[in-house]
């Protein structure tokens, strides 16, 4: 039967096509045989240094699907298959699952009625119901993943993953903006009115994994016990620590900030007290870090501490002049706030246009 599936896809299609979607059905095959490796599978294809657009698609008629959103529905529908074919599969819930089950249906619901009722376009609200359909990869992993052993392999490879990214965002910033290695945003970093000619901000699509990478290995050296082999967790943390500041993305700062509080916050007894002392223990030695390459630094350190200080200086000031990206957002907040207000009560749904076309609307608005 399997032959003749075969034969039936490299006669009904050409090479290309018959590759591709022959590859896919492999790739489908791992990943409901093995979910975390399907899981992984998705991020390599959205989240690391693969330009999602470049991604080969299947067409469906109404639409089409990249390999990863394959991979997606494979893995949602193992859930349906498992829950009513194995007496054993309960769902997973967690504390996130309701709220999250609540976005995503008021999302398609706006959606759905503002199709039908000819306010938004077919084309513009699929694609984004596609990026939002990529929420549901949280009930993928909580029930797809449930012992140690997949989840400590899901932990490695992304963390691997994470690692991989950061190294090419390091090679990137060595060669500079001239010579781009990679997909995404590579621009000679502007804050304010100042140009830093020599610091590159670099913007790949799995800039948000070594955010995450970053994250998950400042609370693994916090809180596990640790000995001198783990010297290579630490290089691995400070590579990823430097892969979040080349983005020189100010909500990630922030957001390791915040991750950071709400662990000293969470953590009880012993795990706290370490947790805490770990986190001096590191802030000392990055303070001491920075005294030292501002003592000697060469052109490049002196030039990358002074952009970074530059940039989270906006943080406290709140504003960085007229090209600041924080007025902008403050313009785009004041066209979407009325539409956020009641009525409707589902508002305009996905790709609605809520304001018109600017000057603000240049591609290296963020």
């Amino acid at each position: 039967m399997l032959g003749l599936l075969l034969c039936a896809v490299v006669l009904s299609f050409e090479p290309a096509t018959s590759a591709l979607i022959l590859g896919a059905a492999v790739l489908v095959l791992i990943g409901l045989k093995r979910p975390e490796l399907g899981l992984i599978g998705i991020l390599v294809f959205t989240s690391t240094l693969v330009p999602v657009e470049s991604l080969p698609l299947v067409s469906i008629g109404v639409g089409s699907l990249s390999i990863a959103d394959l991979l997606l529905l494979a893995l949602l529908a193992l859930i349906v298959v498992r829950s009513l074919g194995e007496k054993q599969f309960r769902l997973a819930c967690t504390p996130l699952a309701l709220p999250l089950t609540g976005f995503y249906a008021f999302a398609l619901i706006a959606t759905a009625l503002a199709i039908v009722g000819g306010a938004l376009e077919f084309k513009p609200a699929i694609k984004e119901i596609r990026l939002v359909t990529y929420y549901l990869l949280f009930f993928a992993t909580i029930n797809l993943v449930r012992d140690r052993g997949q989840f400590a392999l899901l932990q490695r490879l992304m963390l691997g993953l994470a690692s991989l990214v950061a190294v090419a965002m390091l090679l990137q910033h060595i060669l500079g903006a001239s010579i781009v290695i990679l997909p995404g945003r590579v621009e000679t970093l502007r804050t304010q009115d100042l140009i830093f000619s020599d610091v590159v901000r670099i913007l790949p699509p799995g800039q948000s994994l070594v955010l995450v990478g970053f994250v998950v290995m400042t609370m693994r050296l916090c809180l596990q016990p640790l000995k001198a082999s783990h010297w290579h967790l630490f290089a691995n943390w400070g590579l990823l620590g430097l892969g979040v500041i080349l983005t020189f993305n100010r909500v990630y700062w922030v957001g390791v900030a915040l991750a950071i509080l709400a662990a000293l916050y969470a953590a009880r007894g012993e795990s706290g007290s370490r947790l805490l002392t770990r986190m001096l223990a590191v802030g000392a030695i990055v303070a001491l870090c920075l005294l030292w390459l501002s003592a000697e630094p060469t052109a490049q350190e002196d030039n990358l501490i002074s952009a970074v200080s530059a940039r989270a200086a906006t943080l406290v000031s709140g504003s960085a002049g007229g090209e600041s990206s924080i007025e902008f957002r403050v313009i785009e907040n004041s066209y979407a706030l009325p539409h956020l207000l009641p009525p409707p009560l589902f508002g305009m749904g996905l790709g609605a246009q809520y304001r018109p076309f600017t000057e603000l609307d240049w591609e290296g608005y963020d």
